[in-house]
């Protein structure tokens, strides 16, 4: 999860962390913008700004776009609608302390660590 730095979405970034793997970033700015994307093996599949369906580009196996629609359609925040969607895939909890202590580690793209 990003706040207000959008390096994790660039697509070069997201086709690096995913190579052989997949890679999920939840970006949230300032501004209120909020964006979801999914890459797998190099490439991105899927990519949304929650709680606005007209938003989702590409389409992946997981489907998240519904996941989070459904859960936003029920009353949840956007954010802890990703988060949940997030937490059941990769089946650990996600939650505010454990992101903003700082201790998940996505991965590594040559020396920089994200």
């Amino acid at each position: 999860m990003e706040f207000d730095n959008p390096i994790g979405c660039t697509e070069r970034i997201m086709r690096d962390l995913s190579e052989r793997t997949e890679s999920i970033t939840l970006l949230r700015t300032a501004k209120a913008l909020k964006t979801f994307h999914y890459a797998a093996n190099g490439k991105v599949h899927e990519w949304f700004e929650p709680g606005y369906p007209p938003s989702v580009r590409g389409r992946s196996r997981y489907n998240f776009a519904r996941k989070v629609h459904a859960l936003t359609s029920a009353g949840a925040d956007t954010i802890t609608a990703c988060s949940q969607v997030i937490s059941l895939h990769i089946g650990q909890e996600l939650t505010t302390e454990t992101l903003e202590a700082g201790s998940l580690r996505s991965g590594e793209v040559g020396w920089f660590a994200y």
